[in-house]
């Protein structure tokens, strides 16, 4: 088991790391021009994963767990995944376009999104939302080889937007999610056997069974969007541009922290879904546990030696968004041993659990003047570690 993380977790490490570190590179030099604009584009780009994750949790988890559980039926789950990943990208797509201009009159208010194209938007939407499905299959068939190919000249189309074409940073960001589509598209073709997938019929109880995994995983995805407009617009009720550049700057600093806990993820969860070992499960836990401590620690060790690039947050926030990075990491671990088991609707009520946590603790961090905006998300951690650790231990003690 542990071969298999370092050789898989490495490959998917480098598939995702190229690319999280060139929208980090970016991010930083962006703050340090105009405020205004890094606050509109980053924004933006905030609402886009959050509508992507609407159109592809529940999808890319199905492909990374059932095509390993149940591989003589490979070709029949995957021809159902695709069907229902294309007509949720465009309903999803369209949710966009009809709701991101009120939203960002919400969070943004008279710097909104001026001269901003929403049906462009709209289109990168959609290809987001197929790419992240299809990166299911290649965790679910081990083809994470291809992942790093595709993500390192991702990374490229986005720093040569912003370095050598002089891009904004929005605009550079839609550069790469083109790029990423083009070569997952090109790469599944060969991993998968499509003319199978095609000729294959997929009856209804195939699409019964996965709307049965499918629904919950997605409603999951969905509470990201509510719960994420939410914090920004109390946020937003301080009247400062610069609290909600450090929430998004901050966001990108946890992803940072997050960074090989979440890659890892997909490799754990096909782990999970093979096996049900109570040392495996303690194994991930604690993988996740020392990675995510040490990159904290690196982060403060950088803020008190002056990195420049941190100036943005203060000490205190930067402990406290890392406290709460670590709990998201042992959150991961529990949550992927909840979905190995097919139990996605439990992990939807303690998602919506967590989502009230974080709105309702950052309120009142606000209210009792304890201006930290991380501080909800660190409560709404802790409260989501307790519970589903609850509900997961029954199962080990299986």
């Amino acid at each position: 088991m542990i071969k298999k993380i370092i050789n898989l977790g490495g490959l998917n490490t480098l598939s995702q790391g190229f690319y999280r570190l060139s929208v980090l590179l970016i991010y930083m030099f962006s703050t340090s021009s105009n405020m205004k604009d890094f606050a509109v584009d980053s924004t933006l780009i905030t609402f886009l994963a959050v509508f992507q994750s609407l159109g592809v949790a529940g999808l890319s988890l199905a492909a990374n767990t059932y095509i390993p559980k149940f591989k003589e039926k490979e070709n029949v789950y995957a021809k159902a995944i695709i069907s229902i990943s294309f007509v949720l990208a465009l309903v999803i797509s369209f949710a966009f376009l009809f709701s991101i201009n009120p939203l960002l009159d919400k969070v943004l208010g008279s710097i909104g999104g001026v001269g901003v194209n929403y049906q462009f938007l709209a289109l990168f939407i959609f290809l987001l939302c197929l790419s992240g499905v299809f990166k299911g299959f290649y965790y679910a068939k081990e083809k994470i080889n291809y992942l790093v190919v595709t993500s390192f000249f991702s990374a490229l189309s986005l720093l040569s937007g912003y370095f050598l074409f002089d891009l904004n940073l929005l605009n550079s960001y839609l550069i790469s999610i083109f790029f990423e589509f083009i070569f997952l598209t090109l790469f599944l073709l060969k991993i998968l056997d499509i003319q199978a997938i095609f000729k294959v019929k997929a009856s209804s109880l195939y699409y019964k069974e996965l709307f049965g995994f499918i629904v919950p995983a997605s409603a999951s995805g969905m509470v990201l969007m509510p719960v994420n407009m939410v914090v920004l617009y109390i946020l937003g009720f301080l009247n400062s541009v610069v609290v909600i550049s450090v929430f998004n700057y901050g966001m990108q600093i946890r992803n940072l922290i997050i960074f090989i806990p979440s890659v890892l993820g997909s490799i754990f969860l096909k782990i999970l879904s093979e096996s049900n070992s109570r040392k495996n499960f303690f194994y991930m836990l604690l993988i996740n546990f020392l990675i995510s401590v040490g990159a904290s620690l690196f982060l403060i060790l950088m803020k008190f030696l002056g990195f420049s690039y941190i100036d943005l947050i203060g000490l205190n926030d930067l402990i406290i968004l890392c406290l709460g990075s670590v709990l998201f990491s042992i959150n991961s671990v529990i949550g992927n041993k909840i979905i190995s088991l097919l139990k996605t609707k439990v992990g939807f009520y303690f998602n919506v659990i967590w989502a009230v946590s974080f709105i309702l603790f950052t309120y009142l961090s606000i209210v009792v003047n304890l201006m930290s905006p991380f501080l909800g998300l660190l409560c709404a951690y802790i409260v989501l570690a307790i519970i589903q650790f609850l509900y997961v231990r029954k199962y080990l003690d299986e």
